[in-house]
């Protein structure tokens, strides 16, 4: 009697892990794999900073730091307009992790984060300060600077 009451432990530990571990793996799994498939902004390093800002088209780059909590306030908002990029191609989306990249931060100035800078053919046009950006205000923006 007792063997069929471990068996029935063993069927109801098997069904559990059916039941919820596998479907949670899945997700994750398809999660990770849509994810890792949309566009995200451009991740930028001081030596690629020179050679990414001599872009005809807008960049917009974003000064930011993991621990910055308004940094990741704004970094839905950035990472929606590089996808929306992905497809139109009118400016570059790009990101300067200034703890890993400060020279770049220095250069230019940036004494608080988040800071957004645009530039155009080498050359800053246009500077926002803080994280409270609306989409729409960014694309409004770069579009001054489109063409």
């Amino acid at each position: 009697m007792p063997r069929k009451q471990y068996n029935a432990c063993i069927s109801d530990f098997i069904t559990f892990e059916f039941a919820f571990f596998i479907p949670l793996t899945l997700i994750r799994i398809i999660k990770t794999m849509t994810t890792e498939s949309t566009p995200k902004a451009l991740e930028i390093t001081d030596a690629s900073f020179e050679t990414t800002i001599q872009s005809n088209r807008p960049v917009l780059i974003d000064f930011w730091a993991a621990w910055c909590g308004p940094c990741r306030t704004i970094a839905p908002v950035i990472e929606e307009l590089a996808q929306e990029q992905a497809t139109e191609g009118q400016f570059v989306v790009a990101k300067l992790d200034v703890d890993q990249n400060a020279e770049s931060a220095i250069k230019y100035g940036v004494r608080s984060i988040p800071t957004l800078i645009i530039f155009k053919n080498g050359q800053e046009v246009d500077r926002l300060l803080g994280g409270q950006h609306a989409k729409e205000v960014l694309k409004a923006r770069l579009a001054q600077h489109i063409g």
